[in-house]
């Protein structure tokens, strides 16, 4: 669950006056997730956009509450809110004219759940037209530049998941250099060639 709670359900009830539904953060109740006074043919709840908005990385509790005017049955199930990716701050790139970059989901951002995370968009932000931003087959950012000089800055925009609807988005800026200027083809590998 990240950021709204779409929806409670549980198994069927009979023989109950009334059922009440809350969410509770260290044994306080969420007030725009209480729901009262509901049908016993009910077995869910549906919450509409930001009815009941939720922090991310909190454990909560669920609590289903059926009562008469002789008995009251109560079950209750915990659960944590995700926490969206974290970008990692990404150093300038230098690349070679007709060569490629590619970075994985774990180059560009952490999760503090430790979900897996993986690339679901790129797209070039501004600079050079001649410099393509993609997820090649593999699912990485791949930054590719063509044969033709056309030196600057580039910005390419990754947008990474958690597969838990955590993204965050992350820019790269890549500088296209001419072949004969650097031996390598990232900042990581290249070394004055005079």
């Amino acid at each position: 669950i990240l950021g709204n709670l779409s929806n409670i359900t549980w198994d069927s009830i009979s023989g109950a006056s009334n059922i009440e539904v809350d969410v509770l953060q260290s044994g306080v109740t969420v007030s725009s997730c209480n729901k009262k006074n509901l049908s016993d043919t009910l077995t869910s709840i549906s919450y509409i956009g930001t009815d009941c908005v939720l922090n991310s990385g909190q454990t909560y509790t669920a609590k289903v509450t059926a009562s008469n005017s002789v008995n009251s049955i109560t079950k209750t199930i915990s659960f944590s809110t995700n926490t969206a990716p974290t970008a990692k701050t990404i150093s300038k790139k230098l690349i070679m004219t007709g060569f490629d970059l590619t970075l994985s989901a774990i180059d560009l951002a952490t999760d503090p759940d430790n979900d897996t995370l993986s690339i679901s968009s790129a797209s070039r932000l501004a600079g050079s037209s001649t410099v393509n931003c993609a997820i090649d087959a593999s699912g990485k950012l791949k930054v590719s530049t063509s044969n033709s000089v056309n030196l600057g800055d580039t910005t390419c925009n990754a947008v990474v998941n958690d597969g838990n609807r955590g993204a965050v988005t992350v820019s790269v800026i890549v500088s296209e250099v001419p072949k004969n200027s650097w031996l390598g083809t990232t900042s990581s590998d290249f070394s004055d060639s005079n």
